[in-house]
């Protein structure tokens, strides 16, 4: 980073030297600076191309979150596995269902194993397999809480906006997770449901942090 910012400044530098050495006109008055934008195309991969198979080398997406290491691989590898759960039983897994989530587990270690096979770019960034992202990707699939709906709901209503052509819109996938925020709770959180409108978030953060 800082051998760009050397490599910036120095242009700057030469930049404002070439501009010293122009013969301008006399100043008259002050005046109008247009900025003139060019159009740059992009093109993007259809959903159906890119869910097996994400990105390639050439095209690797940004990571958001450097702490946590090829997270962005594995959450699409969990919601693949998600994805053949529901075309086998027609239903996402069950809220904090064991038998259901390490159903997935598994799908996911042969969708794994086989990318792993085929050397396929974006699943080689994963060295170490977090089977516990995937277990938790598929304890909650069916949880709806505020926050992240009102997240999903910004994040669309900006792409929506880069529709105008001003703003560049993200590139094929955006991954993000939240898992951080019960990495420190209790191991034996009661987080029992019973049918009432919290009960998504009690499944995830337990009954004491909803009654808190």
């Amino acid at each position: 980073m800082m051998e760009n910012l050397e490599k910036y400044t120095i242009y700057r530098k030469i930049h404002f030297q070439s501009m010293i050495n122009i013969d301008f006109e006399k100043y008259k008055v002050g005046g109008i600076v247009e900025e003139i934008i060019f159009p740059k195309e992009i093109k993007y991969n259809k959903f159906k191309d890119c869910f097996y198979l994400p990105y390639l080398e050439t095209d690797s997406p940004d990571v958001n979150d450097y702490t946590k290491e090829a997270r962005n691989e594995t959450l699409h590898l969990s919601f693949i596995a998600i994805h053949e759960y529901y075309k086998e039983n027609n239903n996402l897994p069950e809220i904090n269902n064991k038998e259901h989530a390490k159903n997935v587990l598994d799908k996911a270690k042969v969708l794994y194993n086989k990318a792993k096979n085929n050397n396929e770019d974006w699943i080689n960034n994963i060295e170490n397999l977090d089977e516990q992202v995937i277990l938790n990707v598929a304890k909650w699939s069916k949880c709806q809480i505020s926050p992240i709906c009102s997240f999903l709901g910004g994040i669309a209503s900006q792409e929506i906006i880069k529709k105008t052509g001003k703003y560049i819109p993200i590139n094929q996938y955006l991954w993000i997770d939240f898992f951080e925020t019960i990495e420190n709770q209790n191991i034996n959180i009661n987080r029992g449901i019973f049918g009432s409108r919290y009960d998504d978030l009690i499944a995830i953060y337990g009954q004491e942090i909803q009654k808190k």
